[in-house]
């Protein structure tokens, strides 16, 4: 099943030219192989990596991921526990920052191929299989 929306597409982790390969070769419950990327599409063959170190501009995405999150987090902590002791911060902060960092990870990188990648949306491709 083909997904028209660019966004819905990043969202399942969809190739960005036909919104139908998967990018990623595991799910990211497998903890171990988060990270691992087809080298290209499955569906189309669309090549996922442009250039030759192209994901390192991806660290900046992941950067703005992690800023957003210790912000979000000291804000709920201030406000539910009445400015808590700063060992809760210390505690709670990295702890999900770890947790959530294969998903940052994956997002990181499917933001970037996405703006940046100069990979466009093509419905005819899967239209000629």
């Amino acid at each position: 099943r083909v997904i028209s929306s660019d966004f819905q597409a990043m969202l399942n982790n969809r190739c960005p030219r036909c919104h139908e390969g998967d990018v990623f070769k595991y799910p990211v419950s497998k903890i171990s192989k988060f990270a691992a990327m087809h080298e290209k599409c499955p569906s189309c063959e669309q090549r996922y990596e442009p250039e030759p170190g192209f994901y390192f501009g991806s660290m900046y995405v992941a950067y703005a991921f992690f800023i957003a999150l210790v912000v979000s987090l000291s804000t709920i902590l201030y406000l539910l526990f009445n400015n808590p002791p700063f060992k809760v911060y210390i505690i709670v902060i990295p702890l999900v920052n770890i947790l959530l960092l294969p998903l940052i990870f994956r997002y990181s990188r499917l933001i970037f191929l996405y703006a940046f990648g100069g990979i466009s949306f093509q419905p005819q491709i899967l239209k000629k299989k």
